[in-house]
């Protein structure tokens, strides 16, 4: 049976991807008839909601709708049929009413609102104020959204509480709790860094963000206090966050939190005073349960139905930063403690809402209510895929990356940890964590092969044991929850395609494109890559001529007629000596901007090279044009060459980074030698966690 995700809702958010999830989960063949509108504006600022913007939102849905009701029409040819089951999620307040005009499904229409717009606007953030008319025309609106479905879910019992009063009909309510996503069941040992307490999140009054301030002025140095995050809220913390010694920082991809969860000696929920921080429970809570930190966050009728204050977290009373900082310091002095209250939490949250868990309870609140039953299921892993992460010394990095991979809304049917010959430690921890994993192989090689070598041992691995595709990847990346699947479908829709590419962003700075694709031409080696690479916003996979070796998807014909990736190249211009091989063998690079990875790695010439990542940097072009190259490379790659490497080695001697300059000359001469017709010089162990 068919279910068709419809709307606007925003579809990055977690209460979406839970839903999504949990319908795969439950048997349904999901489908998505979506439009982007909300997501556009992830902060929204008090003006977002004046006037002026709420008429250009107006008019702007008004031309979605007519899209969404095309796009319906769309799904219903394509499926031979309208889909019997249609949802809107999180943000779909004006979908569901398009939905019951438009769709018409025959099993039923689910709204899965989480919040309601009343308790949105008029109880927690104020922009409208209770009591007039504009409160009563979006409680008025509201009402008409539970009218329309046939089936309201609620996240909490508490919540279901209000939306009856609210005006929801009562036999139209069920309860079902978000419960937590893969990334944050993935097995990652906790390397806590000592009073780290991490808040995350968005500074609006149900986070009660203020009272975290307030709460750090009192603790007065003894805590190290991290908010991630923006929101309306924030300029106006922010001086005072820094005077009581907070870091301010930016919001990070959701595939990262499981790391910095990881870091965290205590976590931070909420803190609102409002009632509708009362009657929910924020994704944070279950996050930091299923990742089995210590957490602090406010008491309320809502937690008590997911955890139990003293045996699985700490609680305080709301806007109460005394009480606030008493309990941060209790667990931060009490280690042992906090241990224990984590690993219960982890216990109680896998035991009652593991995916598999509110995928069983979703089939029955569909049976129960809409006599909609169909045979579970588990998620088809992406067919004949096979992903390979290279490592060295990564720890936690390595753990965020196949955390990623193993969250894919059409995950691969293995993941392949290739470890570079790490110390026993790290052999020992990678084992504790993945070795037991279904779906995880580990690959432990007796020698550093380097990236390059690395990639070829876990690539002939996946193809040996039956992939047609090789997702390759440097284990400091993270992957959204959809980028594989839809590297698939951009191989699948271009039949002469060898290799896929997504769009990578910066690990630390998420909006900052990296590459969108490259222009791998040889003579223009040594250009620097900010002139030529791609910068097109497209909204299909497109074709280039070289992708970002940090994370691409490659067929087993291209692999094998390539022959694998340069050995002697090691790290540094092994993706443009692929793309090269590739192109020359009559297959299509394309880039797939809709499939997102983050990099945490990325180094160029001007700024952050180490003298060993120098040295390859420097020698290994005169590797690939001796390798790739005819006569007429020479002309403009050697004073290009020549322009690059002493522009860098000159800026590193001005900032007093001797070593690397040294490190660029030796480079050039090994290069040369090369050039000469002597075999590449090797070098030793890389000097960072990403092979």
């Amino acid at each position: 049976m068919t279910a068709c995700l419809f709307g606007t809702y925003v579809r990055s958010h977690s209460a979406n991807r839970l839903l999504r999830a949990a319908l795969a989960g439950a048997g349904f063949t999901v489908v998505e008839c979506h439009e982007p509108l909300w997501e556009e504006t992830p902060a929204k600022p008090a003006a977002y909601f004046g006037a002026a913007s709420l008429a250009a939102l107006g008019a702007r849905y008004a031309a979605v709708a007519t899209r969404l009701a095309r796009r319906w029409r769309a799904v219903v040819a394509e499926a031979g049929g309208a889909p019997p089951l249609v949802v809107a999620g999180f943000g779909g307040q004006l979908d569901v009413l398009l939905a019951r005009r438009v769709c018409r499904p025959c099993a039923g229409l689910v709204f899965a609102p989480l919040v309601s717009l009343t308790e949105t606007l008029v109880l927690d953030r104020r922009v409208v104020a209770p009591g007039g008319a504009p409160a009563r025309a979006l409680a008025a609106l509201d009402r008409a959204t539970f009218r329309a479905a046939d089936l309201v879910l609620a996240d909490t019992a508490a919540h279901a509480d209000y939306l009856r009063g609210l005006g929801a009909p009562a036999d139209k309510v069920a309860v079902w709790h978000l419960g937590v996503e893969p990334e944050f069941l993935a097995p990652v040992a906790p390397a806590p860094v000592p009073r780290r307490v991490l808040f995350y999140g968005s500074f609006v009054p149900l986070h009660g963000v203020e009272t975290i301030v307030a709460a750090a002025e009192r603790l007065a140095g003894r805590a190290a206090i991290e908010l991630i995050g923006h929101g309306p809220e924030r300029p106006r913390l922010e001086a005072r966050a820094v005077r009581a010694g907070v870091t301010l920082r930016d919001p990070v991809p959701l595939a990262a939190l499981p790391g910095e969860l990881a870091r965290a000696a205590v976590v931070l929920g909420v803190f609102g005073e409002g009632e509708k921080a009362a009657m929910v429970v924020p994704n944070k809570v279950y996050q930091a349960a299923a990742a089995g930190r210590p957490l602090v966050t406010r008491d309320g009728p809502a937690l008590r139905e997911v955890l139990h204050p003293d045996e699985d977290c700490v609680v305080c009373p709301p806007a109460d930063p005394a009480a606030l900082a008493a309990a941060v310091a209790g667990l931060l002095d009490d280690p042992a403690r906090a241990a224990r209250l984590g690993a219960a939490a982890r216990a109680a949250v896998v035991t009652r809402f593991a995916p598999e868990r509110q995928a069983e309870r979703l089939a029955a609140l569909l049976a129960e209510r809409l006599d909609v039953r169909v045979a579970p299921r588990a998620v088809a892993p992406t067919s004949r895929t096979a992903a390979v992460v290279v490592t060295w010394e990564g720890g936690v990095v390595t753990d965020r990356c196949v955390g990623s991979l193993l969250a894919q809304d059409a995950p691969a049917a293995e993941v392949i940890v290739v470890d570079n010959a790490s110390g026993a430690a790290e052999r020992e921890r990678l084992r504790v964590a993945w070795g037991a994993r279904p779906g995880v192989r580990l690959l432990l090689l007796d020698d550093n092969r380097q990236f390059a070598g690395g990639l070829n041992a876990g690539a002939r691995a996946a193809l040996a044991a039956g992939a047609e595709r090789v997702l390759l990847l440097n284990n400091d990346t993270v992957l959204a929850p959809d980028a594989l699947r839809r590297l698939g479908a951009a191989l699948d829709a271009t039949p002469g395609a060898g290799v896929a590419g997504p769009s990578v962003h910066d690990l630390r700075a998420p909006a900052r494109v990296l590459s969108a694709g490259e222009r791998h031409v040889l003579p223009l080696l040594c250009v620097p890559r900010t002139l030529l690479r791609h910068r097109r916003a497209a909204a299909r996979a497109y074709a280039v001529s070289g992708v970002m070796g940090c994370a691409l998807l490659v067929t087993r014909a291209c692999f094998e007629a390539v022959g694998g990736w340069a050995p002697d190249l090691e790290v540094y211009y092994e993706d443009v000596d692929f793309s090269l091989g590739a192109r020359a063998r009559g297959f299509e690079l394309v880039i797939e901007p809709r499939a997102v990875v983050w990099h945490d790695g990325l180094r160029g010439f001007a700024a952050g090279l180490t003298p060993w990542a120098a040295f390859l940097k420097a020698r290994n072009p005169w590797l690939l044009v001796r390798r790739r190259g005819g006569p007429g490379t020479w002309l403009t790659f050697l004073p290009t060459y020549a322009a690059m490497v002493a522009t860098s080695a000159a800026l590193y001697a001005l900032r007093g980074r001797t070593d690397v300059s040294r490190a660029l000359g030796r480079g050039a001469l090994a290069g040369l030698r090369v050039a000469a017709g002597a075999a590449p010089v090797p070098v030793g162990a890389p000097e960072r966690p990403s092979a």
